[in-house]
């Protein structure tokens, strides 16, 4: 008897995995032909190098593809007209890819350079197509009843400011997601864990009919400031600036304006030091978040997976036209040539908690409410630079470009893995939640941003 149950497992077995070999397979061959429109879509976002908050052509263009491909879609969500959602499928598990497609580099307008000039030096158009390949690919497998899921792109703005996904997680977005999926372009290709810090940007306004009664609150604040620094850990972070080197104070009629920047590893400590703020500051002076963006809560076992399947797949690699265009972007900025590195980097579960990242995103407020795995793929040399025109340049290179159908591979043959196996799921759910019962998320931005003002984004 034990032989034949033995042998009936071994069956169902080897059929649940042809089965989901033949799965695989239909992703693949969807992402392939698919190839061709997504490069396409790529290249015009990176041309038309839309701004924050005014990635208006890039939008309609990606509406426009979900729409003829039966996909649902929601505008100007938490009133902001370049974040979106697109919807398919209706029954099952709800998984989230993350978007965004703003063009956040600073790079020279003029032609002195000898490269294609556009601001989409950090990669975002990669990101928003990469994602959307994904989308399309597991919307095959929901079309054709070979997996129940609804699947959604979710298509924010301002990740790397303002933080559009946490407007979205205030309204509500995320309540219903069971699994979320960001990824990013970046020198090398790992599933290792990412950290962010907990940022609270906070104005703070002195008022009196005395300016310099005024003046004084605001340094004996300072004051303040610096004593309740020393009670806390070694990596807290209390700017009295934003963007400059000296004390960002600014006097105007009966008024004293400060700006104060709090930033950690532990969303626990920038909490409590704000309620301590706001607390002394009670009936002396007003105060308003106009940033906050929350630590990063990471998934072990759904990045665990990500790195697995990273490591049985085969990795781009770049082509003699890249390499001569990398060489000559090394050279032009007086750099050394660096390699590429494709090939997946050792898993690490550990962060180092003890040291500031020195940047916060708005993916640690939807980690707060959903799992959430996050993942990087290599899409330019190392050496060369993300956040100036050496990024920009080699944006529309093939290299570049196979890194987001590899980031599209990846984010489908995990919610793959996840929508065909109950105990990960469980897992993946069960570890979400132990990590988020210590603190209750919290919204502390007032009001949308206004980002009709002069044209420009106002906080």
């Amino acid at each position: 008897m034990r032989s034949i149950l033995t042998l009936l497992l071994s069956i169902f077995h080897f059929s649940a995995m042809a089965q989901l070999s033949e799965l695989k397979s239909t992703l693949s061959t969807e992402l392939e032909e698919r190839k061709t429109l997504l490069f396409a879509i790529s290249d015009s976002i990176w041309h038309w190098s839309e701004p924050t908050f005014k990635e208006y052509s890039t939008v309609d263009q990606l509406k426009t593809i979900l729409r003829d491909n039966q996909f649902d879609i929601q505008d100007s969500i938490a009133g902001l007209p370049t974040m979106f959602i697109a919807s398919y499928g209706s029954d099952g598990p709800q998984i989230d890819i993350l978007s965004e497609a703003d063009a956040d580099g600073i790079v020279s307008e003029d032609d002195r350079f000898d490269f294609p000039v556009t601001k989409h030096s950090a990669g975002h158009h990669l990101l928003a197509v990469g994602s959307l390949g994904a989308a399309l690919a597991i919307q095959r497998l929901i079309r054709d009843k070979k997996v129940n899921a609804k699947i959604r792109l979710v298509h924010s703005t301002a990740e790397g400011s303002l933080g559009g996904r946490v407007f979205m997680v205030r309204e509500g977005v995320f309540e219903q997601t069971d699994l979320a999926f960001f990824w990013h372009p970046a020198p090398v290709t790992t599933a290792s864990l990412s950290k962010w810090d907990a940022i609270i940007d906070i104005f703070i306004t002195f008022r009196n009919d005395d300016t310099m009664e005024a003046l004084e609150k605001s340094i004996a604040f300072i004051q303040w400031l610096d004593n309740l620094k020393v009670q806390f850990p070694e990596n807290l972070v209390i700017e009295k600036k934003i963007s400059n080197e000296s004390f960002d104070i600014a006097r105007k009629g009966d008024s004293v304006n400060l700006k104060v920047r709090l930033e950690h590893t532990s969303q626990s400590v920038v909490n409590a030091i704000h309620k301590r703020i706001v607390a002394y500051l009670n009936g002396k002076a007003r105060t308003k978040v106009y940033r906050s963006v929350a630590e990063f809560v990471p998934s072990i076992n759904g990045n665990s997976l990500v790195s697995s399947i990273m490591n049985g797949m085969d990795w781009h690699r770049p082509s003699k036209r890249d390499s001569l265009l990398a060489e000559r972007i090394f050279i032009h900025a007086q750099k050394k040539i660096g390699p590429f590195l494709p090939d997946p980097l050792p898993f690490r579960e550990e962060r180092d908690m003890s040291v500031l990242k020195g940047y916060g995103s708005d993916i640690g407020d939807v980690s707060w409410h959903a799992p959430l795995i996050s993942f990087v793929v290599s899409w330019l040399p190392s050496g060369l630079s993300m956040s100036n025109w050496e990024g920009g340049a080699f944006g529309s290179s093939e290299y570049a470009k196979e890194a987001m159908m590899k980031a599209a591979m990846l984010i489908s043959y995990a919610s793959l893995a996840y929508l065909t196996d109950p105990k990960l799921q469980y897992k993946i759910k069960q570890e979400h939640a132990q990590k988020t019962s210590e603190w209750r998320y919290e919204h502390l931005m007032e009001n949308h941003p206004d980002t009709r003002l002069n044209g420009k984004r106002s906080y």
